[in-house]
């Protein structure tokens, strides 16, 4: 019989310490290579190769995640913000990327036990016409949303992002939507959704709008 390997007959071995990814130097490594995918998603964003360079490097970083690795508060408040700014602002953006952006900046945004909130501030308005202008746009305009699931990846990133919105937002958005809110009208259930979807909640008195809207029905 095959005598067994003195490294796997401990009986205390840590058997993840046989993996690649988990030896003494690789938290070093890890560091150097999230700089790296970092500054190829800065790069790619500034020239505007999004559908290749960029969306190569996001990939890579959505990898790194998926082995179990972490990332610093400092990257994901940066990559946030750069990818932030492609989904909501880019009006040429293929919508197979905003389905692929907006689910990772929604898992990197989720809270990951941290004490604060990340260091990060995100308009609403960019988002909000982003919604617009796929759900609510004119009829003349071909930018109905035509990839499964898009409409929730945005409903999802919005969840998220929408604690780090100005802290003055709720009440933006509030003033934004109320001439909407005519009983007589169908445009009163899109001022409700906004509402309901945009509003912090950690804010005091986010909630106050609830028994006007209430008084409507």
């Amino acid at each position: 019989m095959a005598s067994v390997s003195p490294v796997l007959s401990e009986a205390n071995m840590d058997f993840n310490t046989l993996l690649p990814q988990c030896g003494p130097d690789v938290g070093e490594a890890d560091g150097t290579l999230v700089l790296r995918i970092v500054d190829e998603i800065r790069i790619g964003v500034a020239d505007r190769d999004f559908h290749i360079r960029t969306r190569m490097a996001v990939h890579s970083l959505k990898r790194h995640l998926d082995m179990k690795r972490i990332l610093t508060p400092e990257v994901r408040v940066e990559v946030a913000g750069i990818l932030y700014g492609v989904v909501t602002e880019e009006r040429d953006l293929d919508q197979v990327i905003i389905k692929q952006f907006s689910r990772f900046l929604t898992r990197i945004l989720k809270p990951r036990g941290e004490a604060e909130p990340l260091e990060l501030n995100l308009p609403w308005r960019p988002l909000y016409h982003l919604i617009d202008r796929f759900y609510f746009g004119k009829a003349r305009h071909s930018n109905s949303s035509l990839v499964v699931n898009l409409g929730s990846c945005i409903v999802n990133l919005t969840r998220q992002a929408r604690r780090y919105f100005p802290a003055g937002a709720d009440l933006e958005i509030l003033d934004e939507f109320r001439p909407l809110c005519c009983p007589q009208d169908m445009a009163v259930l899109k001022a409700q959704g906004y509402i309901c979807l945009l509003l912090r909640r950690d804010q005091p008195a986010a909630l106050d709008f609830i028994p006007e809207l209430m008084a409507m029905w």
